[in-house]
This record gives structure tokens, C-alpha cells and sequence, in this order.
């Protein structure tokens, strides 16, 4: 369903300014211009820029990475569901985020929504991981740290919705383990 008539309609005003953004001449002009255009941080620019140069400059290949980001929300937040809740739970929210309207629009949308989405999962989902070998003492695999790290920061670097996410993660993190020295330590040297 996210892939199906990514091209049927214009791009409207907004995703005009991602197009603009993400095609300046240089990716200093990519940088700047996401600033000063969309009033976002710059990975969604590149992103755009990266996909033009694979796919071309047409409204299918501008909505396509929201599109795989999209889908790719999917299978993750049945993991974090599962993770935290169970694997029912797991498989009602991804069936939710499937068929949901806003999931579904933001995926067909050449924005950097989608893309959030995807990334604060891929965070969630990891830390979730981290935070159990923490609570248990165990020092968190590299691998996973890794990963949860390199999402936080596409994260931060796509909206700064994203920036105030990790912000409220790491307070949320500290305050899980605030009874748990050794993975107190490990959080705060984590942010």
C-alpha cells in the first residue's frame, strides 16, 4: 500500500521545498538549504539528494525512501511491542501501523516523517535490548550500542521533534536505572 500511486498526485508546496532543498549544486547548499528552507535539520536533504541521483527527479523516486522507511516501520514496531508488551501486542500495533491512516499518508510523502518514525523504532527497539543487559549488569553488545547510537543521531538529525525524543530517552533511561549503578554508569557514559 506504501508503494502504490507514489506518483498520482503533484508534489504540493511542501515537498517542493524538500525537492529544492536536496537539489542545490553543492552539499554545502544542502546543508544550509534545509535550514533555511524547510527550517529542519539537513539528513533529509541528503537523503532526497541521494535518492534523485539513484532514481531520477520524479515524484515517484522523491517519496520513495519515505515509502521504504515506511514499510520498514512496520516489522519494527511489532518488535518493540513484542519487546515490551508481548507478541499479540506486537502483532496488533504493526497491523495498526499497516492499515492507519497516518502511518500510510506520511509514507507517500516526500517529508522526513516517515523516516522519524523508522529511526525512533530502530532506537527504541535496540535500547530495549541495551537496557536489559544493563539492568542485569551486563555490559550492552557493541553491535547494539552501536546501532541504538547511530539511530539516535539520524534521529536528531531529521526533525528536531527528533532531538527532543532522545533528550526524553536518555531522562528516561537514567530514571529506569537510577536504582542500578552499574547501569546508570553505562547510560550516562551512553549519553
Amino acid at each position: 500500500m506504501r508503494l502504490y500511486g507514489l506518483s498520482l498526485q503533484s508534489l504540493w508546496f511542501d515537498e517542493v521545498c524538500s525537492w529544492h532543498t536536496s537539489t542545490q549544486p553543492t552539499l554545502a547548499g544542502v546543508w544550509s538549504g534545509d535550514i533555511a528552507w524547510n527550517m529542519y535539520p539537513p539528513l533529509y536533504g541528503f537523503v532526497l539528494r541521494a535518492a534523485i541521483a539513484l532514481f531520477g527527479g520524479t515524484e515517484w523516486a522523491l517519496r520513495l525512501p519515505s515509502a521504504l522507511a515506511g514499510i520498514a516501520a512496520i516489522p519494527l514496531i511489532y518488535l518493540v511491542a513484542a519487546r515490551i508488551y508481548g507478541h499479540a501486542e506486537g502483532l496488533l500495533s504493526a497491523g495498526f501501523t499497516a492499515f492507519s491512516m497516518f502511518p500510510l499518508y506520511f509514507a507517500q510523502e516526500a517529508r522526513p516523517y516517515a523516516l522519524l518514525l523508522c529511526f525512533v523504532l530502530l532506537t527504541v527497539v535496540s535500547w530495549t535490548y541495551i537496557y536489559e543487559s544493563w539492568a542485569d549488569g551486563r555490559a550492552a553488545p557493541r553491535s547494539l550500542v552501536f546501532v541504538c547510537f547511530g539511530a539516535s543521531v539520524c534521529t536528531a538529525y531529521l526533525h528536531y521533534f527528533g532531538l527532543m525524543f532522545i533528550a526524553l530517552h536518555g531522562v528516561a533511561t537514567i530514571a529506569l536505572l537510577a536504582h542500578n549503578r552499574f547501569g546508570l554508569t553505562r547510560a550516562v557514559m551512553f549519553y
